[in-house]
């Protein structure tokens, strides 16, 4: 068929924070933490509603026996307004 394939993100943000959170779900499972909290953190910078990204940070924070963190963040409406609010993630 000759129709052009469409695009499966919504903008380049989200799917490099998309990528990131691809290879934060391994890394964290994996006993790498604290890069996993990083690629979610960039990801979720990117892309603040992006749903797989906050409950894979909570996940993760609930394994590192940070749950409050988390909630903390999403109190805030998102991980980004947090940012914002207090110029660092939860946990930082």
């Amino acid at each position: 068929s000759s129709r052009p394939i469409e695009s499966t993100v919504r903008s380049h943000q989200a799917g490099a924070a998309d990528i990131l959170i691809g290879l934060a779900g391994p890394l964290g499972r994996q006993g790498g933490a604290d890069f996993a909290l990083v690629f979610y953190q960039l990801a979720l910078y990117l892309d603040p509603t992006n749903s797989p990204g906050l409950i894979g940070i909570s996940e993760l924070y609930a394994g590192l026996k940070q749950p409050t963190h988390t909630v903390e963040a999403l109190k805030e409406g998102s991980l980004l307004a947090y940012y914002k609010k207090h110029g660092r993630f939860p946990g930082e």
